[in-house]
């Protein structure tokens, strides 16, 4: 068969979306991503998604990032299982449905993507085709019994054994993103349950399509106000670091400060709005700010790192019996810490300072 007859036997929209993401694809190469291995900075330069900045308002993202692909095997295992669930699929809901199916997918799967892990960076349409797949299976559901549903089975059983497989290799391979398939599939399900016609009709669900739309316009052009506490917390936390990294030490306090008006026992953000503030020289400050956390959190991940900044406060302030206090703990909670030598020499170091001065 020529590629000519085998373009024509593949649907329009599924032509489209397969050609859209190559074409994307060969844009990034041209201009000097490295097609196979992506570096970060390119993939947020061509639509990944990535929370920070759909926080800042680039609500596109959740869409455009469908296209984004990290690597030519990424690219090529989407574009061809797009092709073999699209070729039948599109068929039986019509060019229109099928789009819209694959759009809105694609954009719950980002959104749940979001949700759960709102500082990655996330690439790729499988959202939208794990949609493909459960509107798939909502079609057979849909169907009456009888013979033409049982002509059906096998390729719903192929659905099924796709999906399993692919949450199978989730579970082994950390990178993939498991909670954007989730989201992709159950958006699709629902989604085809409305619109499916097992009469083979084409006639279109006007009300779910014009509903479809709006949520897809909205999505993609409003900032995320709806997302809970934790995204909110984890992006504030992302912006506080890259503020401390660049010595923004105003920007950080802004930052970590909305996360404990949020949350007040935020271990994360006690501990390093106490470091702002030590590097502030607003000692009092940073060590009632630390106190509090150790007090709420009495094994907090920042635990050994938070007494050894209590331990220097004291110290700076020529507490010298709370510093003994302070390093005798440390020592007892940590004792193979290889920083305790250093510690102990910085605080004879202060002693004999404070018995020079007195």
């Amino acid at each position: 068969m020529s590629s000519q007859g085998l373009l024509q036997r593949i649907p329009p929209a599924t032509r489209a979306l397969c050609g859209i993401m190559i074409t994307w694809f060969l844009i990034m190469g041209v201009l000097g991503t490295n097609p196979l291995s992506p570096q970060n900075e390119d993939l947020l330069k061509y639509g990944a998604l990535f929370g920070p900045l759909v926080f800042e308002g680039q609500s596109f993202r959740l869409i455009s990032s469908l296209f984004v692909h990290v690597g030519l095997l990424h690219l090529f295992f989407n574009t061809y299982i797009l092709y073999m669930i699209g070729r039948d699929l599109e068929r039986l809901y019509g060019p229109l449905h099928f789009l819209l199916i694959f759009f809105f997918s694609g954009l719950t799967g980002t959104l749940l993507s979001l949700w759960h892990h709102p500082i990655a960076i996330v690439a790729g349409a499988s959202g939208a085709i794990f949609g493909l797949a459960g509107a798939a299976i909502a079609f057979y559901i849909r169907l009456p019994e009888g013979h033409f549903k049982e002509i059906f089975k096998g390729w719903r059983n192929s659905l099924l054994s796709f999906i399993v497989l692919n949450i199978v290799i989730g579970l082994v391979l950390p990178m993939i993103d498991q909670f954007g398939h989730l989201g992709g599939l159950l958006g699709g399900f629902f989604l085809g349950l409305l619109i499916a016609k097992p009469s083979f009709k084409k006639k279109t669900a006007l009300l779910p399509v014009i509903l479809v739309i709006l949520f897809i316009i909205f999505s993609v052009t409003s900032p995320p106000h709806w997302l809970p506490i934790t995204a909110k917390t984890d992006y504030a936390l992302y912006q506080a670091r890259l503020a401390l990294n660049e010595r923004k030490l105003a920007d950080a306090e802004i930052y970590l400060k909305r996360i404990l008006d949020r949350e007040p026992d935020q271990m994360d953000a006690n501990f390093l709005l106490g470091a702002v503030y030590f590097d502030q020289n607003k000692l009092a400050q940073s060590e009632e700010v630390l106190e509090r956390a150790l007090s709420k959190n009495p094994d907090p991940p920042y635990e050994s790192d938070t007494l050894l900044l209590l331990l220097h406060l004291a110290l700076q302030q020529g507490h010298i019996h709370t510093a003994q206090e302070r390093l005798t703990a440390f020592e007892k909670k940590y004792p193979q810490d290889p920083r305790i030598a250093d510690l102990r020499a910085l605080f004879n170091e202060a002693t004999q300072n404070q018995v020079k001065e007195f």
